[in-house]
């Protein structure tokens, strides 16, 4: 409605006059042309010129078509108003431009969509409203935000899922705790929340950082593992059991950013083939190397696709798969295969 009316639409009459350009930007192509059909059609089924003044009371930004405040008493995602007046101008500019935004700029995006949603909202929204809202956005700037394959001909999945997956990953970002707790939460509240399954099981750690108490008795755990590391004198029972009691402070100096070469120092037996595959199939709930090749026999042969249209030429075997994505982030494939 704002654009018709800065384009000088006054009456119902004045739609025979709106062009496809008038209004490019706003809706996908084919959109723009079915509503100027129907501007035609509807001009032409009135007999005689007509004042009929339109609704242009509506105050909206002028690339978003007219939406209703989301009510407390509907979750509906549809009622959700992307704050486009929020986003950058180089970003905007890019959608005018139906060019795909720069990766800086898409995150951009994704921050102040989630970072607007949650100040509107109480507690977590639901996969279902992030995915409505990923659709929203694809389906207003299609040539930007739609999941394509390299040639740009063929919609990958549902055209939405990468920008559905980067909203998720906003929500729990943001609502993780970041800091080391000293208090403890009540026993019955502990194993609630075990039993309880949440979101967060389906994406990363699930105890991203426990409270952290007694660290003396800790880290004299800590130090006798060590001990046992260099003189192979423990049996494998211990040292599973004393991995999983000082696992708080393993997370705590992972989440301090220490270095792979500091965290093997530390903790030697935390990547131990024997330690290291069941305790993370404990943490992330499912066998980790069935996952991995389910998720490579899907996504193999994009991934080959996607490397060597960058110029590393690799083979289908999923060592070769793994080695190829750690070479094109520059990482060292020694320490992830170890």
């Amino acid at each position: 409605m704002d654009r018709l009316e800065i384009i000088g639409v006054s009456c119902v009459d004045d739609l025979n006059f709106v062009r496809t350009e008038d209004v490019d930007g706003i809706l996908p192509p084919i959109q723009c042309r079915r509503l100027i059909q129907a501007f035609t059609a509807e001009s032409q089924a009135i007999p005689t010129p007509t004042v009929t003044p339109l609704p242009l009371n509506v105050h909206l930004s002028p690339t978003l078509p007219p939406t209703p405040e989301p009510t407390d008493n509907s979750s509906s995602c549809a009622t959700y108003a992307i704050p486009w007046n929020k986003m950058p101008p180089n970003l905007m500019l890019a959608l005018s431009e139906k060019k795909r935004p720069k990766p800086k700029e898409r995150r951009e995006l994704v921050r102040i969509v989630i970072d607007d949603l949650l100040g509107k909202q109480h507690g977590r929204p639901g996969r279902a409203k992030l995915r409505e809202i990923a659709k929203q956005i694809v389906q207003q700037y299609p040539c930007s935000f739609q999941d394509r394959d390299l040639n740009g001909t063929n919609v990958i999945g549902s055209g939405y899922d990468s920008l559905f997956v980067q909203l998720e990953n906003r929500v729990e970002n943001v609502r993780r705790p970041l800091t080391t707790s000293s208090a403890k939460s009540p026993a019955e509240d502990e194993d609630a929340l075990r039993k309880k399954s949440t979101h967060a099981d389906r994406y990363g750690c699930v105890m991203w950082q426990p409270a952290v108490e007694g660290t003396a008795e800790l880290q004299s755990k800590q130090d006798e593992l060590k001990t046992a590391f260099k003189t192979n004198d423990l049996p494998e029972s211990s040292i599973r059991k004393m991995m999983a009691e000082t696992y708080s402070i393993q997370r705590a100096a992972i989440n301090q950013g220490s270095t792979v070469d500091t965290i093997l120092k530390e903790w030697p037996f935390l990547f131990e083939a024997v330690h290291f595959f069941d305790h993370t199939c404990t943490l992330l709930g499912f066998p980790v190397q069935t996952k991995l090749a389910e998720e490579l026999s899907r996504k193999g042969k994009n991934i080959k696709d996607f490397l060597e249209s960058k110029g590393d030429q690799v083979g289908e075997d999923p060592l070769q798969l793994i080695s190829g994505i750690a070479k094109f982030f520059k990482e060292n494939p020694d320490y992830l295969f170890y």
